[in-house]
């Protein structure tokens, strides 16, 4: 929902690390949803690949499944500068027990 502060980022060439948690969907939504018992509808963000989004505003974009996929990336980040995105894969389910 905030793509084109990427582009900003890339045109102030700010040294910034945005982290996307993809649960492949829009969570908070969903969860509102799922609450009021509502069939979640219009939520699913499928295979989104958030850090070649970034790519294309011409930022870095590095992909985390694992906590040392996250502490590599950091660190590329680190050698790198300049603004980056980080997609890191979670888990749907863990949002469940949160109420609203």
């Amino acid at each position: 929902m905030s793509a084109g502060e990427l582009g900003t980022l890339a045109r102030l060439g700010a040294n910034v690390l945005v982290v996307v948690f993809n649960d492949r969907t829009l969570s908070s939504i969903r969860r509102k949803q799922e609450v009021a018992r509502y069939r979640p509808a219009g939520v699913f963000t499928g295979k989104a690949d958030y850090a070649a989004m970034a790519e294309a505003f011409g930022i870095s974009g590095f992909r985390a499944k694992t906590e040392s996929d996250i502490a590599r990336a950091i660190e590329r980040w680190r050698a790198v500068g300049g603004p980056c995105l980080l997609d890191v894969a979670v888990e749907y389910a863990h949002y469940r027990p949160m109420g609203y």
